[in-house]
């Protein structure tokens, strides 16, 4: 009895779990019509500054032979090309015209690892985004006591609008 009773509740509960999960399978599977994004008129550009050299990760997982990169910056989940080489402290990347901006809210995404020497030190990356040549984002993203710094930086692209007023 104890045994037809045993089997009965695993029955009931692997069943009921089994029945959950492909109902939810077939809940998650919602087609979502593609977003179209047009792209934002004019010249964008990023400035990073850090206050430490970038260095590779030494605790990072490498998956292949080329290794983790030291600066890492996305924008709107696409990853940016940035020229090879080190980024000294105080010295300014600039990435000129960035393709990928869209109309409306952009989010620039910034992960750069500090030395490893510098470990208790809390560590800092100035950001600006620039729309030809004018200051649109100035913010600090900042880590604490040698981790990782990373941070995302949100904007808005500019949109020009004609002045159909007379005057």
């Amino acid at each position: 009895m104890r045994f037809t009773l045993t089997l009965l509740a695993w029955i009931v509960m692997v069943g009921g779990l089994s029945l959950y999960m492909s109902g939810r399978e077939t809940a998650t599977a919602i087609e979502r019509a593609p977003v179209s994004a047009t792209t934002a008129v004019g010249s964008y550009d990023v400035e990073l500054t850090t206050t430490f050299s970038v260095e590779q990760d030494p605790f990072a997982l490498q998956l292949d032979d080329s290794g983790s990169d030291a600066l890492t910056v996305r924008l709107n989940g696409t990853a940016l090309a940035l020229t090879s080489g080190t980024l000294s402290r105080g010295q300014v990347l600039r990435i000129e015209a960035i393709p990928g901006v869209v109309d409306g809210s952009n989010e620039l995404y910034v992960e750069a690892s500090p030395p490893v020497e510098e470990a208790g030190l809390d560590q800092g990356i100035r950001v600006r985004v620039l729309h030809d040549k004018q200051i649109l984002v100035d913010q600090t993203l900042w880590g604490e006591q040698g981790a990782l710094v990373s941070g995302s930086v949100a904007f808005s692209s500019v949109f020009e609008e004609e002045d159909d007023h007379d005057h």
